[in-house]
């Protein structure tokens, strides 16, 4: 296609003369009269003008960021093993053995749903509602916060692509498929006509994507389109391109994420995955002369403008955004070919001149000075036959840290296949390291894999606070090295803290929040393959709790504040997603405030022990805030791909389940009491194919309901959990997978003022 594309366009914008190109056959090129002048004289008849443009230079607004100090002076508690000294422990009936030797163990234990209350798991704060109701002290867990950060980028990420990416690229892709269309209408050359009939194929399968039409096409070229579209829309893995000649793994076409179940948004994906996952090869070594005039030749007709219609505008109102959301292409862009043309043919290039073998070397040269991408299939056997490499994307997916991570522990390196484990592993959490070894190594050289954990260990370690806060997916990340980040000294730390059983919960905290952050940018991330209900006069007080991990919230506090006036700075910020933000800085405030007090054993207010108290039904506020209430009624539970094994045809799934209750010892005024919280469930499996949220949350029980115009989702408990893969073994030191028969009956307690 390369050769197509590039040979069509050269002919079509700067000649229209019989120049006949074929990649395999550039002596032709240096036969041939080609009238330079002629074919600028075209172009610009056409109403095209060749207009190099730079990229947008959007600064990102910094945000201070300061830790919080405080020494931990919480006074030493225990919890005898009959639980006796817990003065509520009659509010949670039912505890097998098993859990509360856990409890007692570690001073916290993690329960699966109770089917016996269903409802109560469809998210994350519903289990606080019912603590406001019940009258049971809330122990607010860093899992909460975090996922609510994810509900507002998630939010706003769609609300973004649908009110303005969408458009842009709408017009773009029709735009570029009327400039080739023009280029090839206009050349009688027939292998001119031949390049850019593949270069319009291109942009005509994009357009049927993104727009419902092929464009006025020659038949035999609509012909290439339809097949392309076939395999698109049937997506039943690696097929051989009709267009390309080479393999795409047409299961990326399958829409999922928030993307599904919105027809605008699943055109969008569905043309942005084209864009992004189809590579033109640029490798300098043994070169295909055909990928890199085509790649060459798309760039030129990017910036040809017509009749004053700005398509570089247009790509960058896509791609700047997404760049502070999700980060930078991994791929060579448009403007990095566009500096390798500058160098080799100079501003007043002709297309012609492309097909000019006297520019080879000089061109190989300038290609070599481009990096390579850092995130490559690794996992292809001889069966299947996809570009690797150096290459163009006209609208690249990016690199993120923990997909670089990933890919240096897969086969061949390490292993086919990878673990969350491998990117908290890397990020400092020696426990996750060891996890990863005891569970994922089997008969795998551990030296191999101790060597490459201490070098992506060292690449983090390396980073500084500036790395971290370029954009919001790297911010992102940067709280949750946080999560991962074990407290060596415990000292003045409550109970539940000081044990390994914690650090293996705060993994798992970790890595919810890390499958909610992938499922978010499933589209963009490049793969290695309620009511407020008032309280009541009570008789005994048992505070509310935070999760006191400090420093977590000083990130998110750090994120939203970021996040906000970078949006709100590239005019991307609504009223009711700056409403969203604002609130939950409020949230995170106050989260941090608590946090330090209990460390540092300072009673919390009056008002903010009734914050903390109502909190389910403040977090239930802000995320009906983010989107229509009548689509909220959906699970918390999401799934994401995030790595592919190509030799057997797998995808590997992580993603978080029904919300787990968490109960914790906790202690006041010499008093042991227990709180109850939220968890994430976090699963990791192999899949024949990328799973959708839909088809997630029938594995987990949860059924979709339609009467009328509602459509809505409910648990169904007999179902509960039975389709789901088990969850990864090593989480069994915090949690219990018996049932949960707990039963908290409705007596009243008092939860203060």
């Amino acid at each position: 296609m390369l050769n197509r594309v590039f040979g069509i366009f050269l002919c079509c914008v700067m000649l229209i003369t019989g120049c006949s190109k074929n990649v395999n056959d550039v002596s032709a090129n240096n036969e041939a009269e080609m009238d330079r002048e002629s074919g600028n004289i075209l172009v610009q008849e056409e109403g095209l003008s060749l207009v190099w443009k730079d990229l947008t230079d959007y600064f990102n607004v910094q945000v201070e960021f300061s830790p919080t100090s405080y020494t931990p002076k919480v006074p030493e508690y225990k919890i005898n093993p009959d639980l006796s000294n817990v003065e509520n422990i009659d509010r949670f009936e039912g505890l097998s053995k098993e859990q509360s030797t856990k409890l007692v163990n570690n001073g916290f234990v993690v329960l699966n749903p109770n089917p016996e209350k269903a409802y109560y798991y469809m998210k994350m704060y519903n289990i606080y509602e019912e603590n406001e109701y019940k009258n049971i002290p809330n122990f607010i867990t860093v899992d909460v916060a975090l996922h609510m950060y994810h509900k507002v980028y998630d939010e706003l990420l769609k609300g973004i692509e649908k009110e303005q990416l969408h458009v842009a690229l709408q017009q773009l892709t029709q735009n570029m498929l009327t400039k080739t269309s023009i280029l090839y209408s206009k050349t009688e050359n027939e292998a001119l006509k031949h390049h850019v009939g593949e270069i319009m194929v291109y942009f005509a399968v994009a357009n049927k994507l993104i727009n419902d039409s092929y464009g006025d096409i020659p038949k035999e070229y609509m012909t290439i389109a339809q097949k392309e579209i076939n395999e698109i829309e049937n997506a039943k893995g690696y097929a051989k391109s009709p267009l390309f000649g080479f393999d795409i793994n047409y299961e990326q076409f399958i829409v999922r994420g928030h993307y599904a179940g919105d027809e605008i948004l699943e055109k969008y994906f569905k043309t942005m995955m084209w864009y992004g996952l189809i590579g033109y090869p640029l490798e300098e070594k043994n070169p295909d002369f055909d990928s890199i005039i085509q790649a060459m030749m798309i760039t030129y007709i990017t910036f040809l403008e017509m009749n004053g219609q700005d398509d570089i505008a247009l790509w960058d109102k896509i791609y700047a955004p997404t760049e502070f959301l999700a980060g930078q292409a991994d791929d060579v862009t448009i403007f990095d070919l566009k500096e390798v043309i500058m160098n080799v043919y100079g501003k007043d290039v002709a297309l012609t001149d492309f097909l000019d073998e006297q520019y080879y070397d000089s061109l190989l040269k300038e290609l070599g000075k481009l990096p390579s991408p850092q995130i490559q299939y690794r996992l292809i056997t001889g069966s299947v036959d996809t570009p690797a490499g150096k290459q163009f994307r006209f609208m690249g997916q990016r690199y993120t840290l923990d997909a670089n991570i990933m890919q240096e522990f897969m086969f061949p390196i390490i292993r086919p296949i990878p673990t969350g484990l491998d990117v908290a592993g890397a990020f400092g959490s020696q426990r996750a390291e060891n996890l990863a070894k005891e569970n994922y190594l089997k008969d795998l050289d551990e030296q191999t894999y101790t060597d490459v954990m201490t070098r992506m260990k060292n690449k983090v370690e390396a980073l500084e606070q500036a790395d971290w806060t370029q954009n919001l997916y790297s911010g992102w990340l940067w709280t949750l090295k946080s999560v991962w980040t074990k407290q060596e000294n415990t000292q003045g730390l409550p109970l539940f803290m000081k044990n390994q059983a914690w650090e293996d919960k705060n993994i798992s905290s970790g890595l919810g929040s890390y499958a909610e952050l992938k499922h978010d940018t499933i589209l963009y991330v490049k793969q290695p393959v309620a009511e407020m209900g008032g309280g009541e006069e009570l008789t005994e007080y048992y505070p509310n709790y935070v999760e006191p991990a400090v420093e977590v919230y000083d990130k998110l506090l750090w994120l939203v504040r970021y996040s906000q006036i970078n949006l709100k700075n590239r005019d991307l910020l609504s009223e009711r997603f700056e409403y969203a933000l604002n609130s939950l800085e409020e949230v995170y405030e106050l989260f941090r405030t608590c946090a330090v007090k209990e460390l540092e054993n300072i009673p919390i207010s009056e008002e903010e022990n009734r914050e903390l108290k109502y909190i389910g039904g403040k977090l239930e506020y802000i995320e009906d805030t983010l989107s229509d209430q009548y689509s909220q009624a959906i699970s918390s539970a999401v799934i994401s791909d995030v790595a592919g094994i190509a030799d057997i045809g797998a995808f590997l799934e992580i993603g978080t389940g029904l919300p787990n209750e968490i109960l914790v010892a906790l202690a006041h005024d010499g008093k042991v009491y227990l709180a109850r919280g939220t968890v994430y469930s976090y699963y990791e499996f192999l899949h024949e194919k990328p799973l959708t949220d839909e088809q997630w949350h029938e594995m987990l029980g949860v059924e979709k309901i339609v009467e009328d115009e509602w459509v809505y989702e409910q648990i169904n408990s007999e179902r509960l959990q039975k389709d789901a893969p088990p969850q990864p073994n090593w989480i069994a030191s915090f949690k219990s997978f018996e049932d949960n028969k707990v039963f908290i009956p409705h007596i009243e307690y008092n939860l203060g003022q």
